[in-house]
């Protein structure tokens, strides 16, 4: 009986050991078969609101479709070099697997990230970091979208009597720079006469200051770089014409929705548009692709000139509006 016993006994401690050796067998196996979630960072140039929402979608999308805890990190300012540093750093030390940045400028931007790139993958999306081929990026070719928005002033003759400014703000910014220079070259090319208003970043500013150029003006068109200035602009404008009337037309660049309501009535007459969506989508997943090792090829964007006629179009409507397709 007693020899019984001690049989059940150690046949009941010999089950729980089978179940226990189980248990950790299948939880080794889970642990095996359990891709691993890599952290990436995206830090903005500036601070949080329209002007980045189309990029962060598309970043958003890529981490959700490539299983990715992603960390949107924004400045407290605009066009701050030494906090993107700081938040560059820290994200780094934080224990990113990869960082997708849209520097605020080169000169500043360059050797920080070169830094951060020897710990892991950095990615450069809207612009590109000056003469450093080894940083992979993702951008439409700043330069040319200037030319070519000074190609569709130049073809229409409307108001051709007077110059032409080109609105020189947040130039600090290497996409606004290159554009800003793209536009002027084409302006030189064809010896066509132009002025530069230089404008201060601070909103206010720039705004009041708009007032007393254009109330005093001597331009026929006006041509800004960035939604910000595009707006500023545009209102000052607004503000100073009767309804329905423009002194002045205005060439802007940008697509967020204020910006696109003053081209739908017609106050902006066209826009540089890039694809914000598809330039933060491919940002990340270029990352995961280096994290993964796969071959890199760096990516050049498409980008339109859109006016008031073609607005609607299918292929402007999914540039312009790419999460409402």
């Amino acid at each position: 009986m007693k020899k019984h016993r001690s049989l059940i006994v150690f046949s009941v401690i010999l089950i729980f050991f089978l179940i226990f050796l189980a248990i950790i067998s299948q939880g080794i196996r889970f642990s095996q078969t359990q891709p691993e979630i890599r952290k990436i960072s995206f830090l903005a140039g500036g601070k949080k609101g329209e002007t980045w929402s189309k990029m962060e979608q598309g970043i958003t999308q890529a981490a959700s479709d490539y299983k990715v805890e992603l960390t949107p990190v924004y400045l407290s300012k605009e066009n701050d070099a030494q906090e993107q540093i700081q938040m560059l750093e820290r994200e780094v030390e934080n224990g990113a697997d990869a960082i997708v940045i849209a520097p605020v400028n080169s000169k500043d931007l360059e050797e920080p990230i070169r830094k951060a790139s020897h710990s892991i993958p950095v990615v450069t999306i809207d612009s590109e970091i000056a003469g450093a081929d080894d940083i992979p990026y993702i951008h439409c070719d700043n330069t040319a979208l200037g030319e070519t928005l000074s190609e569709r002033m130049l073809n229409d003759p409307a108001k051709a009597e007077k110059p032409i400014a080109l609105v020189n703000r947040n130039l600090s910014r290497t996409s606004c720079a290159e554009r800003y220079q793209g536009s002027k070259s084409k302006l030189q090319e064809e010896n066509v006469s132009f002025v530069e208003w230089a404008l201060p970043e601070d909103s206010t500013e720039a705004y009041n200051q708009l007032l007393t150029l254009l109330r005093g003006s001597s331009v026929s068109k006006v041509t800004a770089f960035d939604s910000d200035t595009s707006e500023l602009v545009a209102k000052a404008e607004q503000e100073l014409s009767p309804s329905g009337v423009t002194s002045v037309q205005i060439f802007g660049v940008g697509s967020t929705r204020q910006v696109v309501s003053y081209l739908e009535d017609h106050v902006i007459s066209a826009l540089g548009v890039q694809n914000e969506f598809n330039i933060g989508y491919l940002g990340l997943q270029k990352a995961v692709n280096i994290l993964n090792k796969q071959p890199l090829q760096n990516t050049v964007i498409d980008y339109s000139i859109v006016n008031g006629e073609d607005l609607y179009t299918k292929e402007n409507q999914r540039l312009l509006f790419p999460f409402s397709q």
